[in-house]
């Protein structure tokens, strides 16, 4: 097998395990909030998991998340979950909505500030974006700091772009 091969092999494993890594913690965390315990809440949430992450069926983990919290509205959990589920469905205001929820019940939340973080960018509201991945390098350094140096960097490169593009419209150069 050639170097290239078995490089793009590795990377697609080290993405399956970041996001295995990913999804394992999110829920663990969760369990640690103690927002999981209602057995209805928890079957819910993860009935909506197996459709999102293994069916990609997006209307039905909706329908699963949004009974868990109408059972128990301090399911911290499935509001994360609706808001990767709106994000995944390009709902993003709907996505800020439900992490705006997650994190007024836990405020440490690492992973609902990533996805607003991320809903954020996706409406251009750049500065708050930052704010959100700021907050989760302050709550935990290690715990989400890939998401936040991702999302940062991201965010970085809009405010040069936009910046940039300023600069050459102040200056009256011709744009590229």
């Amino acid at each position: 097998m050639s170097g290239g091969k078995m490089l793009i092999k590795r990377m697609i494993c080290l993405v399956c395990v970041l996001m295995l890594i990913k999804t394992s913690a999110c829920y663990a965390q969760s369990l640690e909030l103690g927002d999981i315990e209602n057995n209805s809440c928890q079957k819910h949430c993860e009935s909506g998991n197996e459709y999102f992450y293994n069916n990609k069926a997006l209307d039905k983990a909706l329908n699963e998340y949004n009974v868990a919290v109408k059972l128990d509205s301090s399911c911290t959990y499935g509001y994360n979950a609706l808001g990767n589920t709106y994000y995944s469905k390009g709902l993003y205001n709907k996505a800020i909505q439900n992490y705006k929820i997650a994190i007024s019940q836990y405020p440490e939340y690492s992973y609902a500030y990533i996805g607003l973080g991320n809903s954020y960018l996706k409406t251009g509201s750049t500065e708050k974006a930052i704010e959100c991945y700021k907050k989760v390098l302050k709550i935990n350094p290690n715990y989400a700091s890939y998401e936040a140096y991702k999302g940062l960097s991201e965010a970085f490169k809009i405010l040069s772009s936009k910046y940039a593009y300023k600069a050459k419209q102040a200056l009256s150069l011709p744009q590229n």
